[in-house]
């Protein structure tokens, strides 16, 4: 996220829609989606990067299991939907 601050200026995702690639640094703006997928793509465990999942449920209560196998998923990816058609929608770099 910071360099997508870096390419547009902002951090609002309406804001950033409006932007595109015409920031003060819009040779940023590639890298920034790319790293913002990855991070988001980590947290609802995508692959590669879910080889990390079980050392988190290791140990954990059913309910607590459920809620983050479920619930923190499904706001996972409602973001990343959100990031990257609402913010980088319009990017000629996505």
């Amino acid at each position: 996220m910071a360099l997508a601050y870096g390419a547009t200026g902002t951090t609002a995702l309406n804001e950033l829609a409006l932007q595109g690639g015409r920031g003060p640094h819009p040779e940023l703006l590639g890298p920034a989606i790319a790293l913002i997928a990855a991070g988001f793509a980590f947290k609802i465990a995508a692959v590669p990067f879910h080889m990390w999942a079980p050392d988190v449920y290791e140990g954990a209560p059913t309910p607590v299991t459920a809620f983050m196998a479920v619930g923190v998923k499904a706001a996972a990816f409602a973001a990343l939907f959100r990031t990257l058609v609402v913010a980088f929608g319009g990017s000629p770099n996505l």
